[in-house]
């Protein structure tokens, strides 16, 4: 256990007894920021091969957004995930680049990469694709490639909109957000009364209805697709695969496929996991 984690545990012991309405003000800052903003020296590759654009984004910067592959052909996005940038997602880019029948739309979500701000959420984020998706303005159905908490921001912007997608590749998928509120009160060791606290402010404030409702199963009856794979480590110690289990179990037309000990973030880089995509958007 690191040190820096040591004194946020003990910060959060301290003030979740004497200060329970404090601790869960600061607990909804602290789950909120993104806590990785590097690029690593494999990612950057996607930021020379790509032309920056910049879309307005109400109350905040202008979100980053990135452009390759063949400008008429049919419009594709990546979102990346939690603690990542779009250079995650460099494999995937470069592979519907080479087929020359895309036009790869690469988004930077706020607080993420180079986006100059610190905090966001997946309601937020989904807003953000949202906005993005009315300023470009698609007139036919596009494809999205995104990962893990990518996809839960897929599905806020589908399911919030009148966007049609054609074909969705989830790389993993969280279902659950209460078991995300779960696992940070773990790993802080907030106390009870805080954290219930803390779920009040997240319903009230940010999803807008109850925590324990919202998941991204449910989310997905009121989005537009016609059709989503889902791929996913059978081993994933980041994101368990039940979470892909049960996203099916509500929605039995998505596929699910299954896969061993290519791990959550290491499945970005996997080409045999870029192949999988790529053949599910060709088949007809």
């Amino acid at each position: 256990m690191s040190n820096q984690l040591k004194l946020i545990q003990n910060y959060f012991k301290i003030i979740s007894s004497v200060a329970p309405n404090y601790a869960a003000r600061q607990g909804v800052k602290v789950f909120s920021k993104v806590r990785i903003k590097r690029v690593k020296t494999k990612e950057v590759e996607f930021f020379t091969l790509s032309k920056q654009f910049k879309v307005p984004f109400k109350g905040h910067k202008d979100l980053q957004c990135y452009e390759l592959g063949n400008p008429d052909g049919k419009l594709v996005f990546l979102i990346h995930g939690w603690n990542s940038n779009i250079g995650s997602l460099t494999l995937f880019a470069k592979a519907l680049m080479e087929t020359n029948k895309y036009r790869v739309i690469g988004i930077s979500l706020p607080a993420h990469g180079y986006h100059d701000e610190e905090r966001t959420n997946m309601v937020e984020s989904g807003v953000a694709f949202k906005t993005i998706l009315e300023f470009m303005k698609p007139k036919e159905a596009f494809d999205v490639v995104s990962h893990s908490f990518g996809s839960g921001v897929t599905t806020m912007a589908l399911a919030n909109s009148s966007f049609k997608a054609d074909k969705i590749v989830f790389l993993t998928a969280p279902n659950k957000v209460k078991n995300i509120f779960n696992e940070f009160k773990d790993i802080v060791k907030m106390g009870e009364k805080a954290y219930q606290k803390m779920l009040v402010i997240a319903k009230e404030e940010i999803l807008k209805e109850s925590v324990e409702d919202y998941t991204i199963a449910k989310k997905l009856a009121n989005a537009s697709y016609n059709e989503i794979l889902i791929i996913h480590d059978e081993f994933d110690k980041v994101l368990p695969f039940k979470n892909s289990k049960e996203i099916i179990e509500m929605n039995p037309s998505i596929k699910l496929h299954k896969m061993q000990k290519i791990g959550h973030y290491r499945m970005l880089w996997n080409t045999e996991v870029v192949k999988i995509a790529l053949d599910f958007f060709n088949r007809k």
